[in-house]
């Protein structure tokens, strides 16, 4: 008769040498896996041979191997197909941070770091996570890490406290780190980092089952991350190229310098404060940088004059948001910020400038920018007046908050300098 230890929730296998006739009645739970072919063929050998208790408790073993490699492939793709959801909606901090945590549930790991190579020859580590998310500790081998990216290999210890590699960190032994895990992140044009993971001595030890899992991993997340620093670095120059425009503009009046970019930091945050996405919290940073770019295109004598302008004046300058926006048009990346570029001195009541729109025909992104611009005019000194003052300045708002401002808009500006998330730029 067969072992009884097999009669649990896995397949029963029948040696029609032993077993009686007799149908064997099946548990009612379900295999968590399939018993593979071969475990069966060993089984039934060790039947055969007359060792029925030895191949069944072989046969557990093996069988549970086989569902741990099961459950660790499952979330091998679980996570892989997470990563390749969210590459293309996350900036590259947040997608390293994603990565880490799908890497820390993957393999059990207490603390993960991500390095990214640098120009210099050299790496940085780009993102830290841990189990305790308070702790931001970097501490790592750095002659372990050069020898990942050095070699394309990936190294693994189960006990760092002994291992030579380690016997110069300090730090490391100071942490009580026990397993350490380091694989490379290639890519097709080359290594762009590695992907370090450790645990302490009180919890689990990696093994070598682990390493193929990681491996293939990192390989998945390694082409997402080189897209993601791609889009960054076209990025930044996008944004090196806004930085340009608001200078050649700021220097036309040395009044008017600094006031594009905290314009754009102003709405910026009260996207925020707003609840906006990630986009057009963006959006409204760039609209507030480049809201006065057209000014490029008014008469120097108009943006600097210390007095009134006269109505021929007046007339030049409440151009500058058409000029603005026929500068920029041409730029697709930048057709989004269009209507916040030409509306942003449009007022609820339609006393603004320069198609006088009313209430909700005015964008919403124009109405941030509008409340941003106001209040930075009222903080900052002029060439016919100093600073009004924070104080003053929030009450004015206030004041036509629903005729010409967005009340809404106001309010989120008020709450965020109470929260701290609005930083106070002027002058008092």
């Amino acid at each position: 008769m067969i072992d009884q230890t097999l009669s649990r929730p896995w397949p029963v296998v029948k040696d029609k040498a032993t077993e009686p006739e007799t149908p064997v009645e099946q548990p009612v739970s379900q295999p968590l896996v399939a018993a593979p072919q071969n475990l069966v063929a060993q089984y039934r050998a060790l039947v055969a041979s007359g060792h029925s208790g030895m191949a069944a408790n072989q046969f557990m073993r093996d069988l549970e191997k086989a569902a741990h490699q099961q459950d660790a492939f499952n979330a091998l793709v679980h996570a892989s197909s997470e990563v390749s959801r969210v590459a293309g909606a996350l900036d590259l901090q947040n997608l390293m941070r994603f990565i880490l945590d799908q890497a820390l549930q993957l393999i059990q790991a207490e603390r993960g770091l991500l390095i990214l190579t640098n120009d210099e020859g050299s790496f940085d580590v780009a993102a830290v996570k841990h189990l305790n998310d308070d702790d931001d500790t970097e501490a790592l081998s750095r002659t372990l890490i050069d020898q990942v990216l050095q070699s394309g290999e990936a190294i693994i210890t189960t006990n760092a406290q002994n291992d030579p590699r380690f016997a110069q960190q300090q730090s490391v032994l100071a942490l009580s780190i026990r397993s350490v895990l380091a694989v490379p992140l290639s890519t097709p044009s080359g290594i762009i980092g590695a992907l370090y993971l450790d645990t302490r001595i009180m919890t689990r030890i990696f093994d070598e089952t682990d390493l193929p899992i990681i491996t293939a991993f990192a390989g998945i997340t390694a082409s997402a991350l080189e897209l993601a620093r791609a889009i960054d670095s076209r990025k930044e120059l996008y944004l090196e190229s806004v930085r340009a425009l608001v200078n050649a503009v700021e220097a036309k009046d040395s009044y008017t310098a600094g006031h594009s970019s905290r314009v754009g930091l102003y709405s910026q945050a009260i996207a925020r404060v707003m609840g906006q996405p990630e986009s057009v919290i963006e959006q409204a940073l760039i609209a507030g940088f480049l809201h006065d770019v057209g000014k490029i295109g008014v008469s120097d004598t108009h943006v600097t004059k210390p007095g009134p302008l006269t109505p021929e004046e007046w007339a030049d300058f409440k151009q500058h948001p058409v000029i603005g926006e026929r500068i920029l048009e041409h730029s697709r990346a930048l057709k989004p910020i269009l209507p916040a570029v030409r509306w942003h001195h449009e007022k609820l009541d339609g006393s603004g400038y320069p198609d006088g729109l009313k209430g909700d025909a005015i964008p919403f992104l124009a109405r941030i920018v509008c409340v941003a611009d106001s209040f930075d005019a009222m903080t900052s000194d002029r060439s016919y007046r100093e600073s009004l003052g924070k104080r003053y300045a929030l009450s004015e708002l206030r004041k036509f908050a629903g005729r010409q401002y967005d009340a809404s808009v106001v309010r989120a500006l008020e709450q965020g300098f109470i929260t701290g998330i609005v930083p106070y730029l002027g002058k008092n």
